[in-house]
């Protein structure tokens, strides 16, 4: 029997969502900066004294991209351990960024899947 065009659309939503699921938005970079960042301004108060998006309004020019990369080590998380602070969601979360920040950064390694 064939699919309605709704039961296609409702198909591909589906996976379109599903596909989805699997990216690294902006949304979440911004989210895992902000878990690091507070993760930071509880371990040491004194280093980080602005909310979250005070210091992210704030940062400008290379000065503020500076701060940005060192604040925010993203390509060092790498597995369970690093990020064991954190609850599943978002270690889940700061992980998926973590893997396309270190693709970004870090030289490239062969694929073993190949």
């Amino acid at each position: 029997m064939a699919r309605t065009n709704a039961e296609r659309q409702a198909a591909y939503q589906k996976r379109k969502s599903k596909r989805l699921a699997e990216c690294v938005t902006p949304d979440d970079v911004i989210e895992a900066a902000r878990l690091l960042y507070e993760q930071h301004r509880k371990d040491a108060p004194d280093e980080a004294p602005l909310p979250f998006d005070e210091w992210l309004s704030s940062l400008r020019g290379k000065a503020g991209a500076a701060s940005w990369q060192g604040l925010l080590p993203f390509e060092w998380l790498r597995d369970a351990e690093d990020v064991e602070d954190f609850d599943p969601d978002a270690a889940t979360l700061l992980l998926k960024v973590g893997a396309v920040a270190r693709a970004m950064k870090l030289p490239p390694q062969p694929s073993s899947s190949k």
